[in-house]
C-alpha cells in the first residue's frame, strides 16, 4: 500500500507541471502578441520591450516552467519504467533547483510585489503596463506562482542529504546575477531602473536596506520551506504506514 500511495504522488506532480506549463506559457503568448499589437502605436511602450527581461517576475516564471518541464520529463520516464542512474541525477539537480531558487524566488516576488502594489502600483508596475499586462496576467505572474510551489511542496519526492551550505551558496549567487542584471540597466545600457521604487529609494539610506531586505526574504523563504516539507512528510509517512 505504501508503494501505490507514493505512486499516486507522482500522478499529482504530473498534474501540477502540466498546468504550471500551459499557464505560464500561454501567460507569455498573451503578453507577446498584446505587445505586438499596441507598439506600432503607442512607440513609449519601447522601454518596456526592452526592459521585459530584466524584471523579476519574469526570472521567476522562468525558473517555474523549466522546472516543471524537468519535472514533466523526469516523472513521466518514472511512469513507463524508464529509470536510470542519469535520471536520478538530474532530479536530485532540479530538487536543489527547487529548494534554492524557484522557491525563495517565488516567495519573493509574491510578498515584495503585492505590498508596494496596493500601497503604490507605478512603483512596481510599468509604465502604460495596463495595455500590456491584462488583470488576468498579472495575478498569473504575482499570485498563481504561489500555489505553484505549495503544490510541489506538498507532493514533491522526499529528499536526503541536503546541503544547505551550498543552497544558501546558490541563492546569493542568483541574488548577486539579477541585481548586476539591475546595475547594468542603470548604470550600463538604457539608464534606467526596471522598477521605480529603486529611483525613488536611489541615494537614500533605504536604497541598501532594501537590497538588504530582500535578501533576508530569500533566505527565511528557503528555511521555512523545510519546516512545511518536515511536517508533509511526516503525515506522509504517518499515513502510508496505517495504509500498510
Amino acid at each position: 500500500m505504501k508503494r501505490s500511495v507514493m505512486e499516486n504522488f507522482i500522478y499529482y506532480r504530473l498534474l501540477g507541471y502540466v498546468v504550471t506549463i500551459c499557464t505560464h506559457l500561454a501567460n507569455f503568448a498573451v503578453v507577446t502578441s498584446r505587445l505586438q499589437q499596441k507598439l506600432p502605436t503607442n512607440p513609449e511602450l519601447t522601454i518596456f520591450l526592452n526592459l521585459q527581461y530584466r524584471y523579476l517576475t519574469v526570472w521567476t516564471a522562468v525558473f517555474q516552467l523549466t522546472y516543471a518541464i524537468v519535472g514533466l520529463v523526469c516523472d513521466t520516464l518514472t511512469v513507463i519504467g524508464k529509470n536510470s542512474p542519469r535520471l536520478k541525477t538530474i532530479r536530485e539537480s532540479s530538487n536543489k533547483y527547487f529548494s534554492a531558487i524557484v522557491l525563495p524566488y517565488t516567495v519573493l516576488v509574491f510578498t515584495l510585489f503585492w505590498p508596494i502594489y496596493f500601497y503604490d502600483k507605478p512603483l512596481v508596475f510599468p509604465p502604460k503596463g495596463n495595455m500590456i499586462i491584462s488583470c488576468t496576467s498579472n495575478i498569473i505572474f504575482h499570485a498563481f506562482i504561489l500555489p505553484v510551489v505549495v503544490w510541489e511542496l506538498i507532493f514533491q519526492r522526499k529528499t536526503t542529504n541536503v546541503s544547505h551550505k551550498q543552497n544558501c551558496l546558490y541563492i546569493f549567487l542568483m541574488y548577486v546575477t539579477y541585481n548586476s542584471a539591475l546595475f547594468y540597466t542603470r548604470y550600463g545600457d538604457y539608464g534606467v531602473w526596471p522598477y521605480l521604487v529603486l529611483k525613488v529609494l536611489e541615494g537614500t539610506i533605504f536604497f541598501p536596506l532594501f537590497f538588504l531586505y530582500i535578501l533576508i526574504v530569500l533566505y527565511v523563504g528557503y528555511f521555512t520551506q523545510w519546516r512545511i516539507k518536515s511536517t508533509v512528510w511526516e503525515r506522509r509517512d504517518k499515513s502510508c504506514i496505517k495504509q500498510s
